[in-house]
């Protein structure tokens, strides 16, 4: 994972002509922690990753497509056993593209949280649009803006996904829930 995550953020930034310290500064963050990951030698956070994916003005879903050479009779379509598969660094979690990239300023995923993910991480997200959820299974506790909401199957909702916000699985039992984000 380290490794392929090395290679596209390499090939994304040359793909913009940017240089590493260009990078660094759209990214707020160093110029050796690029060259770093860049170099396979350290995996970045989440938070990190983000702040990257944005500064070379991609979405975490186009960053983590995987090129497929297969086409479809309706490419509407995703059927279940076609799914995309995304990890994230730092991650427990797993998310499935639930519809082909028809434009870039929407996401549609379903995400697993395994019992006791990211409990002991303290990252929040913040990104431009609006985040709809609605939980599948499990509970999930849901923090926006510092305020905590205890989720349970069937719960939905909807939020200004630009306020700090995370998802985490407290229970001893998996959850899922489906993720819809609108890029206003």
């Amino acid at each position: 994972m380290l490794e392929q995550t090395s290679k596209r953020i390499q090939e994304l930034r040359k793909e913009k002509n940017m240089t590493i310290t260009a990078l660094a500064n759209a990214a707020d963050t160093s110029r050796s922690l690029i060259s770093q990951i860049e170099g396979g030698y350290t995996c970045p956070s989440l938070q990190t990753l983000e702040k990257i994916v944005k500064a070379l003005d991609t979405t975490l879903s186009d960053f983590f497509k995987v090129d497929s050479q297969e086409t479809e009779e309706n490419d509407f379509v995703v059927k279940a056993d076609k799914r995309q598969i995304r990890y994230l660094p730092d991650s427990q979690n797993t998310y499935y593209l639930l519809s082909e990239a028809v434009h870039q300023n929407i996401e549609f995923l379903l995400t697993d949280y395994p019992p006791h993910s990211d409990v002991d991480s303290y990252e929040y997200f913040a990104h431009e649009g609006l985040e709809f959820f609605w939980i599948v299974e499990g509970q999930i506790h849901l923090t926006v803006d510092g305020k905590t909401s205890v989720l349970n199957k069937g719960d939905s909702g909807c939020f200004n996904s630009r306020l700090q916000h995370r998802y985490v699985n407290q229970s001893d039992t998996c959850a899922q829930l489906v993720l819809f984000s609108v890029k206003e």
